[in-house]
């Protein structure tokens, strides 16, 4: 495309974005034709022509066609990763990382990819490769936005599921606190609000230096589960998290314990218990 004229190239990108919209439509829709599209060889054109342009709207055209093509088998995802769907994602929200909608795109396609229960190794993939970073980062940069917190705390929660070592990349540092601000956010929803109790429970399992990260001054995180104790009594997965998390934050020594009942461990127990 080097030779082509703006004006030419300007009209192949218009070109292509309609043709991503119709095969994200259709692929939606019909089991049977994404499994043409797929044997088209449509994933590794649809990256190609996504590749190719720079229009933020043709990477979330492109990212949601990806998804629809991926949709409902393991390899057609195990295609698109080994074609570069996760360096794709990944580049498409760095270089738009302003874009709230291309952000969203990016991180549903990656929450596809990662979300198939046994597949550690995609999820192993999009961690080495950067996509909590990414994430990290596009909470930060759109804080205030519900659309792009709530995928990607889902996207956190599912890539820290695995073990120690996602979780302390996701959560060390800066990390635990843009996690804490986006889930104050969306502390409403019941979802999301119980996927950060467990997050915080597995995260408090890991270390006595991950229990003392989550006990430090100004750290929220006994304050957010005593508030999702009394914001969501019925769900009771999440009270069993709120407690677990609390039994483990106090069973390090005295002042552990006391620390976590100034911080409302105690209260967000006794809530519990009355809930259930």
């Amino acid at each position: 495309h080097e030779v082509m004229s703006d004006p030419d190239l300007q009209k192949c990108a218009d070109l292509q974005e309609s043709a991503c919209a119709v095969i994200c439509l259709v692929a939606t829709n019909s089991t049977e034709l994404r499994g043409k599209f797929g044997a088209a060889g449509c994933i590794q054109l649809v990256l190609r022509v996504a590749k190719l342009h720079e229009s933020a709207e043709l990477q979330v055209i492109s990212c949601n066609a990806l998804r629809a093509l991926s949709l409902d088998t393991a390899d057609a995802q195990s295609l698109l990763v080994e074609s570069g769907g996760i360096d794709y994602a990944l580049s498409a929200m760095k270089e738009n990382a302003g874009e709230f909608r291309v952000q969203v795109a990016g991180c549903t396609l990656m929450q596809l990819l990662a979300s198939k229960e046994d597949d550690v190794e995609i999820r192993r993939r999009l961690v080495a490769n950067g996509a909590l970073e990414a994430t990290l980062h596009a909470m930060e940069v759109h804080e205030d936005n519900h659309e792009v917190l709530l995928v990607a705390l889902l996207l956190v929660s599912t890539l820290c599921c695995d073990g120690p070592e996602p979780r302390e990349r996701g959560l060390k540092g800066e990390g635990l606190r843009r996690v804490l601000l986006a889930l104050r956010s969306e502390i409403a929803d019941s979802d999301t609000a119980e996927r950060g109790c467990q997050l915080f429970d597995s995260y408090a399992a890991d270390s006595i230096a991950c229990r003392t990260q989550l006990l430090a001054e100004g750290c929220d995180a006994v304050p957010f589960v005593a508030t999702c104790s009394i914001q969501h009594p019925k769900r009771i997965e999440m009270q069993f998290y709120i407690c677990s998390f609390i039994l483990k934050l106090a069973s390090d020594a005295p002042e552990s314990r006391k620390r976590t009942g100034e911080l409302g461990g105690v209260a967000a127990v006794i809530d519990a218990m009355r809930a259930s």
